[in-house]
């Protein structure tokens, strides 16, 4: 029986990137130059997220702008941080 890792924000980023572009986690860390551990690690928020990982992960997975996104927003969370997503002209109402 398999059981599947439970992932932070930015994992839940990590794993959509990987599905767009068919590639593994075995893939990235190849990828990265990085072992498939500390992809894992990364991604159930085991190991905490840099702005360059997320950027280097959107690399190796050829991400969209909207996805490079994604994984910047997936990492700030990840790391606690609390987000306002609210567009801009509706702060200033």
């Amino acid at each position: 029986m398999s059981r599947r890792a439970t992932y932070s924000p930015f994992g839940e980023s990590v794993s959509n990137a990987l599905a767009d572009s068919q590639m593994t986690q075995v893939d990235l860390a190849k990828g990265a130059d990085v072992s498939v551990s500390y992809v894992n690690n990364t991604m159930t928020g085991r190991k905490a997220v840099s702005p360059t990982w997320a950027d280097l992960v959107a690399d190796v997975t050829k991400a969209s702008a909207e996805r490079r996104t994604e994984l910047h927003r997936g990492a700030a969370l990840a790391a606690g941080y609390k987000l306002d997503l609210t567009p801009a002209d509706e702060n200033s109402k």
